[in-house]
Order: C-alpha cells, then sequence, then structure tokens
C-alpha cells in the first residue's frame, strides 16, 4: 500500500516505525544499508580525491547521491525507492571482480567473462528495469509521497536525483552493451583463445577485450561504474 511505500519512521535514530510496527525489520534494513551506503559515498568521495582517481563528473554524480541519501535517511522516510537505489549495486560485486582479475592471465579469462555476463545481466534487471519502475512511480507519486515537514527542496531535489539517475542509466548502457558483448560473444562461440593469436583480442593475460574496454570506458567516463550511482550510487 502507499502508506507504507511512501511512509516515514517514527523514530529518525533506528527507523523504526510505531505507526506500521510489522514492517519494521524490512525498514531498519533498509536504513542500515542506505546508511552504509551513504558513508561508503562519502570515503569513495575523499579517497578519491587524495589520489587523483576520478574527473569532475564522477564527483558531481557521488555528491548529488550523497546529498540524496543524507535526505532520505535524514527523515527515515521512501524506504521502496530507497531500497530500488540500493538494489542497482547488485551489479557491482561482479564489475569489481572483472576489473580485479581482468589482467591476471589465462585462469581467469572463463571467470572474468562470466561475471561480466551477470554483470550485464544484473544492469538491465537492477538498473534499467526496476530503476525505472521506481522512478516512474516516485514521479507519479510526488505530491503524497513526502512526510509533513520535509522541505520543498529537498523533495524537489530528490525528485530529480531519482529521474536524473535513472536517465544516466540507459545513457551508460549502449557503450555497456557493445562492448561486453564481444565478450559474451567469445565465451559462447570459444573462439577467444584462436583470435588471441590472429588479432589480439585476448592479449594481455588472456582477458576479454570487449569486456576490458567496457570497464575501462565505464572508468574513463569518472563513473566508475557500478558504484553507484550509485554511481550511482545512488544512482
Amino acid at each position: 500500500p502507499d502508506n507504507v511505500r511512501f511512509g516515514a519512521a517514527d523514530f529518525l535514530g533506528t527507523c523504526a516505525s510505531a505507526t506500521y510496527p510489522d514492517y519494521n525489520r524490512t525498514g531498519q534494513a533498509i536504513a542500515l544499508g542506505g546508511l552504509v551506503f551513504s558513508a561508503f559515498i562519502f570515503a569513495d568521495v575523499v579517497i578519491s580525491m587524495l589520489h587523483g582517481l576520478a574527473t569532475l563528473d564522477y564527483y558531481v554524480h557521488h555528491a548529488v547521491f550523497l546529498v540524496a541519501g543524507v535526505i532520505i535517511r535524514g527523515h527515515c522516510m521512501l524506504p521502496l525507492n530507497a531500497a530500488i537505489l540500493l538494489s542497482m549495486e547488485a551489479s557491482t560485486p561482479f564489475l569489481n571482480f572483472m576489473l580485479l582479475f581482468r589482467n591476471r592471465g589465462p585462469r581467469y579469462t572463463f571467470a572474468v567473462r562470466v561475471t561480466g555476463i551477470l554483470f550485464v545481466v544484473l544492469f538491465v534487471a537492477f538498473r534499467l528495469a526496476l530503476n525505472t519502475y521506481g522512478a516512474i512511480l516516485l514521479w507519479r507519486s510526488r505530491d503524497f509521497a513526502y512526510p509533513d515537514g520535509v522541505p520543498r527542496w529537498q523533495s524537489m531535489f530528490l525528485l530529480g536525483a531519482v529521474q536524473v539517475g535513472s536517465a544516466l542509466q540507459f545513457y551508460w548502457f549502449p557503450a555497456i552493451a557493445k562492448t561486453f558483448g564481444k565478450g559474451i560473444l567469445e565465451l559462447f562461440s570459444g573462439s577467444a583463445g584462436k583470435t588471441s593469436s590472429k588479432n589480439g583480442s585476448t592479449a594481455n593475460g588472456g582477458r576479454p577485450a570487449g569486456m576490458e574496454k567496457a570497464a575501462d570506458s565505464r572508468k574513463g567516463n569518472g563513473s566508475r561504474s557500478e558504484e553507484g550511482l550509485s554511481k550511482a550510487k545512488v544512482s
């Protein structure tokens, strides 16, 4: 029901609700996840600044979603949308695995390709499909989605951040699909080893060239991919 999907907790410290006690465990788990995620985003920005690891758009992305995370957690509200935003990180472990092992030789080639496929599948399921549903739902419910007392600028900021974050996923996806698609075709055709000697498509330790380029492209965007938005982190 809408009063639960767009509900707000009574106790900001733990995000516990006296109004809907049956949903306390779920609501508090979402709140804890959001808090951890926001802390990670903040730490990532600081580390990236200290070591020069990111570009301007990356910082803007993280700043926007850090503010969004603080607003949502600060009011203990929008549990469904918060859960959807957090769910987008389901693809992150597979991307990170691929980035970590792609240069470690032929022994990891198959694992890197499989995790690349899982990354794309989860990207589509959570970042394109589910996140789009959440963005549309929030837009359609914007007149009653926020509890009383939330400043107008905060509600409008959240609404805009969610819509823009959803659009960004579609902006990133064509490049991901194009480059990861090559690695997927190599996996099912079994041609990686053969093409390696002919055109170097799996050179540099036998890593799948398509997936490597996709990862490099995402990092080059400053998105650092699945952070996401939170990159998306919130995203």
